[in-house]
């Protein structure tokens, strides 16, 4: 049994790619801690380029590896980033810690499914 995965052309053991998912699920939950330190001090600044930053390295990796449900999580994670760029801006109020707390968790969620067993 071969315990490689191909994707495009790109071979990636499964505990590698399995992994990389575990590390991305930390990215991903580390959102809900930078958003918690920026709260209080009403600076998102540092925020909206951390999810910059993992948005586009999910953008790369979904390309990379051909993965449909990364689209979906490339989008909630960059329409997120908007929305902290608008709460930084004053321009939306209803967007704070319970709707962060709900997407990455639900981000979480669309990594785990796509763990290779």
């Amino acid at each position: 049994m071969d315990n490689n995965l191909n994707f495009n052309g790109c071979k990636i053991s499964k505990d590698e790619f399995n992994s990389f998912l575990d590390t991305l699920i930390n990215k991903v939950f580390a959102i809900l801690a930078i958003y918690e330190d920026c709260e209080e001090c009403n600076d998102y600044s540092m925020l909206s380029l951390y999810i910059l930053r993992v948005s586009s390295e999910i953008r790369g990796f979904s390309r990379l590896m051909n993965i449909n449900s990364f689209i979906s999580l490339s989008s909630i994670i960059e329409d997120m980033r908007e929305k902290i760029s608008l709460k930084e801006l004053n321009k939306i109020e209803n967007f704070g810690h319970k709707q962060v707390k709900f997407l990455v968790f639900h981000c979480i969620s669309i990594i785990k499914k796509e763990k290779v067993l």
